[in-house]
């Protein structure tokens, strides 16, 4: 009888307790990011580094338009190039990252 006792405050405890405490973290997370594999973008940026972009998944599908801001980073064969060059990204398929709450692009990768 001592030993089940053993048995269940040294075995069976902890991983009740431990999976109640990673089903808890889960409930925790926060989603602040997400993506869109663009079939093509639009873009429009003036000389300031703002301006915004419209991606479109597919051809009957709606456009999704987004903020661009001098933060937003741009990859183009992996690697980082400056923003100026956005435009020779234009009616290009690209992957957009953007911020979920403020709907901004924060890097495009094509």
């Amino acid at each position: 009888m001592e030993s089940v006792i053993k048995y269940i405050l040294t075995g069976i405890v902890p991983v009740i307790f431990l999976s109640v405490g990673f089903a808890r973290a889960n409930t925790d997370v926060i989603f602040i990011e997400d993506a869109i594999e663009a079939e093509k973008i639009s873009v429009s940026i003036n000389s300031n580094m703002t301006g915004h972009i419209i991606a479109d998944v597919c051809p009957t599908c709606k456009s999704t338009r987004l903020a661009i801001d001098k933060n937003t980073q741009l990859f183009h064969k992996g690697k980082r190039i400056h923003l100026i060059n956005l435009k020779k990204a234009n009616g290009q398929p690209a992957t957009v990252f953007y911020d979920i709450r403020k709907k901004i692009v924060t890097r495009i990768k094509w």
